[in-house]
């Protein structure tokens, strides 16, 4: 049976319409759908998504069923979004996979209300992922750098628009959070994008843009205008930053404080050299290793506050 029967045939069936009268109503919180099982739930909410015009958050009970049904659904038409998490391996290792942080800043960006304004948004996700910070959709908006051909602006002050943003200068880019400036040409390698961007400039005036293959430096595809996301989340402006330096100092010397009085000198040390080194790290290029940590001091949250998440 092919694909279009089969979507025919699941858009007949009443538990359709039943459902989306419920999801109308509003008056029923918890919907159960027992029977679906393999490819089934994604054929049932493939014809469903016809009749819904709400946003649906899929949440899948690990990564593998996610990518699994998020194929399913691109297989039979949908267009949803996946949010993996940025992590290869547990979150433990930090080992981050530039992939999904791409997948992930996508589906930030698709929340802005300029991009889902009249389009349906499906997100598939699982536990692990939805429980990862990110950044609100207002930081993201603040920090973007929106580019156009035709656009007058400075390449020095690009870089050092780059820079604040988390992006590191090298050479060549080869992944996403770098950037290359090879005379009138920045190369800039953004979260935003599969593939890096070449900006090519006339003087001050943005004369192309560009999409290049990250390993071949081919052109693939020239753009009128493009979006460069932060390459980090925890990007912050002077006053949040000086702020957050500060709240950090207080914690360190509230906590040292407890480690005197509790005789653990040794523990106070290692705590206050790690600590300050960050400190310095973060005031003179703006990020350390295992900035997360600093995550609710840049958020200007409370002790004990969860961070920003999906939900």
């Amino acid at each position: 049976m092919k694909i279009e029967e089969l979507r025919t045939l699941y858009a007949s069936l009443p538990q359709l319409g039943a459902l989306a009268k419920l999801l109308k109503d509003g008056k029923t919180r918890h919907i159960s759908l027992n029977g679906l099982v393999a490819s089934a739930p994604a054929l049932f909410f493939a014809a469903f998504a016809e009749r819904c015009p709400y946003p649906i958050l899929f949440i899948l009970e690990d990564a593998d069923t996610a990518g699994y049904f998020h194929n399913d659904l691109k297989a039979l038409g949908i267009e949803p979004f996946l949010l993996p998490s940025s992590y290869r391996r547990a979150v433990k290792y930090g080992q981050r996979d530039a992939g999904s942080e791409i997948l992930r800043t996508e589906t930030m960006a698709a929340l802005s209300a300029e991009k889902t304004e009249g389009k349906p948004l499906y997100i598939v996700t699982e536990p692990s992922a939805l429980a990862e910070r990110v950044v609100s959709k207002e930081r993201l908006n603040d920090q973007t750098i929106r580019l156009e051909t035709g656009q007058e602006v400075e390449v020095v002050a690009l870089e050092k628009q780059l820079r604040a943003l988390g992006f590191q200068e090298v050479d060549y880019v080869y992944e996403p959070g770098q950037f290359a400036v090879r005379g009138s040409i920045l190369d800039v390698y953004s979260y935003s994008s599969e593939y890096p961007f070449r900006i090519d400039f006339f003087g001050d005036e943005i004369d192309r843009i560009s999409t290049l293959h990250p390993l071949t430096g081919d052109v693939i595809a020239h753009e009128s205008q493009v979006h460069i996301f932060p390459a980090s989340h925890y990007v912050a402006g002077p006053e949040r930053m000086e702020r957050a330096l500060k709240t950090i100092q207080q914690e360190l010397d509230e906590r040292t404080a407890e480690l005197h009085k509790q005789g653990k000198e040794l523990e106070a040390q290692r705590l206050t050299m790690r600590t300050t080194y960050d400190l310095e790290m973060l005031s003179q290029v703006g990020t350390c290793s295992g900035v997360e940590n600093y995550s609710r001091h840049f958020d200007g949250r409370a002790p004990g506050t969860p961070p920003h998440t999906l939900l």
